[in-house]
């Protein structure tokens, strides 16, 4: 029994037992990391991911979300493709580094690997720049290739799904503020090159922590809309998915082609809404979305993970038209209406730029359709 009992978890945990020394000169073992997971046939003609960040801090509200996603993802009956992950996947110090026992505890553990056995393609956030974690977090997605925990880069490409992708993904570094200026610039002459090509998806998609817009506390980005903005209104980005702030919402903003998905809802502490009517929907609440891909549309799903309740559903067709299915109401303003804010907590370097979509009117709440 003995025997049998061992050979059981080496093949529910693969990885090997390695050895650091951390802070105070003792040595510390780390346990094995990467959970075993493999992949059912996707199914045809369509793809289907979960959106969702600010979660890397093993708190009771992280594990409520990872628990409802796993559910979730188990009782819709299909093969998800991946999580399409929104940064700050890393809150606490990674002492021993990309051997650190936060990601298993974190990630490895956090996420079940039997049900949500499929990629985690994840952006950087501010958070990861904290104690160095992007350097761990990197190097983690090298030493662990058979690891969920995917991070080539700090800005990468991905067309999915294969043989025949649907969409093509751009995952971004939007740490303007921890980038040297030599490689924000960089990044974003890689941005525009990608645009660029002839586009051989019928979905082109950004993945970035900060988002150009927001109604929540950290309030629109104008360093975002001005130095990014240009080329995804140039080249018609249908979606932006973004996080920073720890709630759900869907915003169309008049003048724009893309459609705003915000899922910061992973675990963290959350903050009242500073604007109210800008359309269509924002909540502070834990959760994630689900964005299901077809030719010819894209259906979106907000899940409150507290409850497991759908609050906001919606389709976007490949002419822009946006049709809402279900929602709920968005949540009133404290009080304070914030329109614009610095780019990030403690950042001293990068102006404050006001918001290109000015402090809300009468018609706020009349968004519109890219279409119309």
């Amino acid at each position: 029994m003995r025997q049998l009992v061992v050979v059981l978890v080496a093949v529910a945990w693969v990885g090997c037992t390695r050895t650091s020394k951390p802070e105070g000169g003792k040595l510390a073992t780390t346990m094995p990391a990467v959970g075993a997971w493999k992949m059912r046939p996707l199914p045809q003609s369509q793809a289907n991911f979960i959106v969702v960040g600010d979660w890397g801090s093993n708190t009771k509200e992280q594990r409520m979300v990872a628990t409802a996603t796993a559910e979730y993802v188990q009782a819709a009956g299909v093969q998800f493709n991946g999580v399409l992950g929104i940064g700050d996947n890393m809150y606490d110090k990674l002492k021993d580094g990309a051997r650190d026992k936060m990601f298993r505890i974190n990630f490895e553990e956090m996420y079940d690997p039997q049900r949500l056995n499929f990629p985690f393609y994840l952006a950087l956030g501010n958070h990861d720049y904290d104690n160095d974690s992007v350097i761990h977090e990197l190097e983690y997605a090298k030493l662990n290739p058979q690891s969920r925990w995917k991070l080539p880069a700090k800005w990468y490409r991905i067309d999915l799904p294969e043989p025949r992708p649907l969409l093509t993904v751009l995952v971004l570094d939007t740490d303007r503020h921890r980038l040297s200026k030599a490689d924000w610039a960089k990044q974003i002459a890689w941005l525009e090159e990608e645009l660029a090509k002839p586009r051989k998806t019928q979905w082109l998609v950004c993945v970035a922590h900060h988002g150009p817009f927001s109604n929540g506390a950290h309030a629109d980005n104008g360093v975002i809309q001005r130095e990014l903005g240009p080329l995804i209104k140039k080249y018609n980005v249908d979606f932006y998915l973004s996080g920073h702030d720890h709630d759900l919402q869907h915003l169309q903003v008049k003048g724009w082609w893309t459609t705003f998905v915000l899922a910061g809802a992973g675990g963290r502490d959350q903050k009242p809404m500073s604007r109210e009517l800008r359309g269509a929907f924002s909540r502070k609440l834990f959760g994630f979305a689900h964005l299901r891909f077809s030719a010819d549309r894209v259906e979106v799903k907000y899940i409150n993970a507290t409850d497991g309740q759908l609050v906001h559903h919606f389709v976007r067709y490949v002419d822009g038209r946006i049709e809402v299915m279900a929602t709920t109401p968005s949540d009133k303003t404290d009080g304070i209406r914030r329109y614009f804010r610095v780019f990030d907590e403690g950042d001293k370097t990068t102006p404050v730029l006001p918001s290109l979509d000015p402090a809300p009117g009468e018609d706020d709440e009349d968004w519109e359709s890219p279409s119309s």
